[in-house]
């Protein structure tokens, strides 16, 4: 169960008794839904915590929270021309951004849903068939209302256990998808759904920022400003703050504009999850109450999901501890809300390949800036000049400018690879031949970041905000080419330079990153037989998508743990007690 809650029920048959009926059921009001707005074809719902905006005479509904460019609460839509759907839903990428779900019906009588570009407030969809569609932030209630019964997709199953970050519109249950962030689709006709927002609109030569100074200034005003416009409406936020460079920014923003707030960190027990002195530095320089809480005393279950009511498996058993951790600080300060800086590398650009110095090439020619670039590149990654200059070239060889996305099928079946085939039509992926390597892989990791959006218990109790993820600011940094990011050899270069003065020079030179790691590692091997014994009964070895044998092999290892293979099969326990919590 999502906190902010919609549903809307559409039929391409007016006067269609289904839809009359489903619009009377009982079960919306179990649920906690109220209508919102009626028509002959449709109506939408919002549960008490869904913030809404309806314009009876432009036939245009709102749900979420939404805010004009320069940062105010949207209260009307007045002075946005919204004459008909796909012009209406293009206004307002140009004139609001947010987590909202947009509704309008055109004189033809069709409906049509729109998701805004940041992915953070879920939209999923259920065709009951002859023209019957449910739409709504929470599956299971989609399920509940339809009495259609869920059927596990074991092609799209395997298709996420071997691409796990890979994200498109199909989902792991078999009638449900997915309308993908910056979309619209018809809800009254069976119509592939359409991108009115793309991020290959912003890494076009004339949207660049190529002065570094000018694109520090903004990229400090945009990220405050979003991440102050997203806690005005709360009166106290708890903030995930690790110490690490993005939960920093995000504590600053708040903190600067005095919006009350808390902060917690997590310790794991391991030097590489220990950040505590990172995360008190940035405390006390904000003058933020923080708590210290030890994951390690918040028992995980490892036959239990937090993913269970949404439509994928996500493969993070380790962020149980993590969930148990914000909901007990919640109670502790009466937070009402929840925020992190989860999606900044991804937004910052945070790149270790040659793509960079790919692009410097194609901008500027084999001149002194990608020599410059290269060397950048070097220290970034700890690798000498020679070493990169050879990676660079083989690159450059192959003519490549598109993302390869990686697929990892270790520990896998033959026969996973072969009904889990991936086809990559996702729309961010399909780059123009003029495309930049840097920013293909930058768009990839916008991509990728969606998988860590939801799938958390305590998202079904406070809203649960990434204001990293904001619109504005994802454009912005769009516009900033690849290897700016990475000048003098550090990674996410321009928000260092940019949060200057306002963040301890202790986080602002900080290279290392905090990894649950550690405590992962000890979580499977503190639950190496009943990992065992889950794997060997469990769905994935029944329909022969994992490989048991290498599996036991892998459990079998009394050394010390090395390499990925044990989070691999952590993993593999997170999809089994999902499926259990579908089948």
């Amino acid at each position: 169960m999502s906190f902010q809650r919609f549903l809307c029920i559409a039929t391409d048959r007016p006067g269609d008794p289904r839809y009359e009926r489903l619009a009377a059921s009982p079960v919306l009001k179990v649920k906690g839904y109220s209508l919102l707005a009626k028509r002959p074809n449709y109506a939408v719902y919002g549960n008490a915590h869904m913030h809404s905006m309806v314009e009876q005479s432009r036939n245009v509904i709102l749900l979420g929270t939404y805010y004009s460019r320069n940062g105010d609460h949207l209260s009307s839509l007045e002075g946005i021309a919204l004459p008909r759907p796909l012009l209406s839903f293009s206004a307002m990428l140009d004139n609001i951004w947010g987590s909202y779900i947009a509704v309008q019906e055109d004189e033809d009588g069709q409906i049509f849903l729109f998701r805004d570009p940041s992915a953070t407030l879920p939209c999923y969809m259920l065709r009951c068939g002859d023209g019957l569609t449910l739409a709504g932030s929470d599956v299971r209630d989609l399920y509940a209302l339809s009495s259609v019964h869920p059927t596990l997709c074991w092609p799209h199953i395997a298709r996420r256990l071997r691409t796990i970050q890979y994200r498109d519109h199909q989902t792991a249950l078999h009638e449900v998808t997915e309308l993908l962030p910056g979309h619209v689709t018809s809800l009254s006709k069976r119509q592939e759904a359409v991108p009115l927002w793309s991020p290959w609109a912003f890494v076009e030569t004339n949207q660049r920022i190529f002065d570094p100074v000018q694109a520090a200034e903004r990229l400090r005003d945009i990220a405050l400003s979003t991440v102050q416009a997203n806690g005005k409406r709360f009166s106290h936020a708890l903030i995930s703050l690790s110490g690490g460079l993005d939960s920093s920014i995000v504590s600053a923003g708040l903190a600067g504009a005095d919006i009350p707030c808390s902060a917690v960190t997590f310790l794991s027990g391991t030097a590489s999850g220990d950040e505590q002195r990172y995360a008190s530095a940035v405390a006390e320089f904000l003058g933020i109450p923080l708590f210290v809480r030890h994951l390690d005393d918040y028992p995980i279950d490892i036959t239990q999901s937090d993913a269970a009511h949404i439509p994928s498996p996500t493969g993070r058993l380790f962020w149980q501890s993590a969930d148990q951790i914000v909901r007990e600080v919640v109670n502790e300060t009466k937070a009402d809300c929840h925020f992190h800086g989860g999606g900044g590398d991804n937004v910052f650009c945070y790149l270790q390949s040659v793509a960079p110095i790919l692009d410097a090439l194609y901008v500027n020619g084999a001149g002194a800036k990608a020599v410059s670039v290269m060397g950048d590149m070097g220290r970034l990654t700890n690798s000498d000049l020679w070493e990169v200059f050879g990676r660079t070239w083989r690159r450059r060889l192959t003519g490549r400018r598109h993302y390869r996305w990686p697929i990892d099928d270790s520990l896998l079946t033959n026969a996973a690879a072969e009904i889990g085939k991936v086809d990559f039509r996702h729309p961010w992926l399909e780059a123009p031949k003029t495309a930049l390597p840097g920013s293909t892989a930058h768009i990839a990791l916008l991509l990728a970041i969606q998988n860590y959006l939801e799938g958390y218990r305590h998202e079904q109790l406070m809203p649960v905000i990434a204001p990293l993820l904001s619109q504005p600011l994802v454009e912005l940094c769009l516009r900033i080419p690849s290897w700016m990011w990475a000048e003098n050899g550090v990674n996410r270069a321009v928000v260092r330079k940019a949060f200057e003065g306002r963040l301890p020079q202790s986080i602002l030179s900080r290279r290392s990153k905090g990894t649950p790691d550690g405590y992962s590692m000890a979580l499977y091997e503190r639950h190496r037989p009943q990992i065992r014994a889950m794997l060997h009964d469990g769905a994935l070895a029944r329909e022969g998508l994992i490989d048991l044998v290498a599996v036991d092999g892998i459990l079998a290892e009394r050394m010390p743990i090395r390499g990925e293979a044990y989070a691999r099969i952590l993993s593999f326990c997170d999809f089994e007690a999902w499926i259990q919590a579908w089948a």
